[in-house]
This record gives C-alpha cells, structure tokens and sequence, in this order.
C-alpha cells in the first residue's frame, strides 16, 4: 500500500463517528419536528354486552349467540358463545341487529334492536320443541 493511501486510510479511521451504510460515510439525520403524529382513525363499532338467561333469570353457558343485522343487507352475522356467566360481547357497526340462541336444546330471540355505541342485551331462552 502506498503511504498517500495509509494515510487517507489512517483519516478515514480516526474520523468522527457518523452513521455508515454501504460504506459511504453520510450525516446522522434527525426526524422532522414540524409533522404531526400519524394517528390511527379506529373503526366506528358498537359495544354489545349481553347475557343468556332462562325465565327464571338463571345464567345459560354455552350457547352460541348470533347478531344478524335486521335488514340481512349490512355486514355478516357474527357469533359468539356464552361464558359461564352466559355472558356474551360482539364489537358491531351500528345499525340495527337482532340476536338469535342457535343451540340443540335451546332457542330464543330479540327483536330486532338498534345499536349506537352501546347496548345490554338480555337473551331469554327456553327449551326448544322436539317433534316425536
């Protein structure tokens, strides 16, 4: 190696540190001050709380819970199950829904109900008819 090219070497080294890539040497940059934070818009969505109860107002676990919206032209019917407590949630759009129990043994339904940001659904249910 020639000795120009030790002692460009020898500077190169024994520069400030900067910010390397690829090795071309280049400024380290900061973030613009004067832009606002990028802000996420969330999604418009009711909060449905509800509880499967039989006439006596006993909690009913395990049923599966469907929001069908009541004109069948709006977004797909969602299911949930009950907890243990029969509780159920749905996040929906707003809009008009109706909530049916699908289970073997069980059947219930509300009338058609409108749903703005939030709602208690109650969702009494009953034994449903077999044919012999």
């Amino acid at each position: 190696m020639r000795p120009a090219h030790l002692l460009l070497a020898c500077a190169l080294l024994a520069a400030p540190s900067a910010a390397q890539a690829g090795g071309v040497r280049r400024p380290a940059t900061q973030a613009p001050t004067n832009l606002a934070p990028k802000r996420e818009v969330p999604l418009a969505s009711a909060q449905v709380v509800g509880r499967v109860v039989d006439h006596q107002g006993q909690a009913i676990p395990g049923v599966t819970v469907v929001a069908t919206h009541a004109d069948r032209r709006g977004p797909a019917p969602r299911r949930v199950k009950s907890d243990r407590d029969g509780q159920f949630r749905f996040a929906l759009p707003p809009g008009e829904y109706v909530f049916v129990a699908l289970d073997r043994e069980l059947s219930g339904a509300t009338p058609a109900m409108a749903v703005a940001r939030a709602l208690d659904v109650v969702l009494v249910v009953t034994r449903a008819m077999t044919s012999a």
